[in-house]
């Protein structure tokens, strides 16, 4: 890897990262610089836009594409970065029954259907949609069975009361 002088840097050398793959992302050409940090002109596998990226972000991996692979379009349950509630519902789902540092974990391991876990394209034929409500939850309908189908259901509550605070104001 060579250095060379940027000017973008106020003079500083760093490393050209001019053609370099960074997960999905592939270095075009410097971009201006935000906030004093070095950015670069990417684009995505996934697209022919282009996006300004911290060298930061592409160094430490915290950014690795324009978050096309975080929502998997192909099940159309995820447009323009806004998921479905029944999709959203998905992910907590393996979250909370997959991830050891979830608080949930301990009562949801094992109780996953192996078939959700692996795909939302089953879990989306086997569970209907939500209602079209906002104060509904996703739960089993025997609590002491499995997340799987024939067990699972949407549950609808009342819309919380929330108190509005009285202001009295001195005459």
């Amino acid at each position: 890897m060579t250095q060379v002088l940027m000017p973008s840097t106020g003079g500083r050398s760093r490393h050209d990262l001019t053609n370099r793959v960074f997960g999905s992302w592939t270095v075009l050409r410097p971009a201006p610089s935000k906030n004093g940090n070095t950015h670069w002109w990417c684009r995505c596998v996934c697209s022919e836009k282009e996006i300004a990226v911290a060298t930061q972000s592409l160094v430490r991996r915290r950014s690795s594409s324009c978050r096309c692979q975080t929502f998997h379009e192909e099940h159309g349950q995820a447009r323009c970065g806004k998921k479905t509630k029944k999709y959203r519902t998905w992910c907590k789902l393996i979250d909370r029954c997959t991830n050891p540092n979830s608080r949930a974990y301990a009562a949801c391991v094992g109780k996953l259907h192996p078939e959700w876990t692996e795909s939302f394209l089953v879990f989306n034929q086997d569970v209907t949609d939500p209602p079209d409500v906002v104060y509904c939850q996703f739960r089993r309908l025997d609590p002491a069975g499995r997340f799987e189908p024939g067990n699972v259901g949407w549950k609808i509550y009342r819309q919380p009361i929330i108190p509005i605070p009285i202001r009295i104001h001195p005459a």
